[in-house]
């Protein structure tokens, strides 16, 4: 810790940063902020506590592979340990570039349905479990998303009285039509008709509720 030296770096350290082994046992501790780290990276490297106090942390880094010239993410664990008699850092890093652009993905998704009119909802097969539900949800029954994820049984409790006996069936049997219109009501006390198309892959229901109120009107 005192020195900087650096004791062991294996090959896929050399690997995940892109540059020599015998380079990278003899550059110069600023290096890693200068050069290897993307630039919108280095304040929040900047901000790390000392060496010394590093013990057990684990941070996430944007990296520009000295090989490749690309961007690449880098988890690093630190763990404060003795050797040789002395005190060390020992360094681990793991490239998780796949792991941030599925979560890239992931999060632009969510953003996209977040935003549609409709309320998408992800579930166990069963459609007992709530995984996921769009913050569309809100504008379509108006109450928030967390209300129905905390509790799996909010939903029936906004189906009209007309309805929630047929519905509450649907849920007991477990036979749900893959394509079906029920009325809500809405926490401001509106009546809206929604219709609802499920969709089974694997062990995932996913259930897309459209707000059809107005298309019902016109036709009658």
């Amino acid at each position: 810790i005192e020195t900087s030296e650096r004791y062991y770096i294996n090959e896929a350290f050399s690997k995940i940063y892109g540059y020599p082994l015998n380079y990278l046992y003899k550059i110069e501790k600023k290096f890693f902020s200068k050069k290897i780290l993307h630039h919108d990276q280095v304040e929040k490297y900047n901000s790390l506590p000392s060496a010394s106090e590093r013990d057990g942390l684990i941070v996430e880094f944007k990296i520009i592979n000295g090989e490749d010239k690309k961007e690449h993410w880098v988890e690093i664990s630190y763990n404060v340990t003795d050797f040789n008699g002395k005190k060390c850092i020992l360094s681990i890093s793991r490239d998780i570039t796949e792991k941030k652009e599925k979560e890239f993905v992931y999060n632009l998704l969510v953003k996209a349905l977040d935003e549609t009119n409709d309320s998408i909802w992800l579930m166990d097969e069963k459609r007992t479990k709530i995984l996921h539900i769009s913050d569309s949800v809100e504008r379509e029954y108006g109450y928030p998303a967390h209300k129905f994820l905390n509790d799996a049984d909010f939903w029936i409790t906004c189906v009209h009285p007309g309805d929630k006996d047929r519905e509450a069936d649907y849920r007991k049997t477990k036979k749900i039509p893959p394509k079906r219109q029920y009325r809500i009501v809405r926490a401001d006390g509106a009546v809206r008709v929604i219709e609802e198309t499920i969709h089974i892959g694997g062990d995932y229901s996913i259930g897309i509720e459209r707000d059809i109120t107005e298309r019902k009107k016109e036709k009658e």
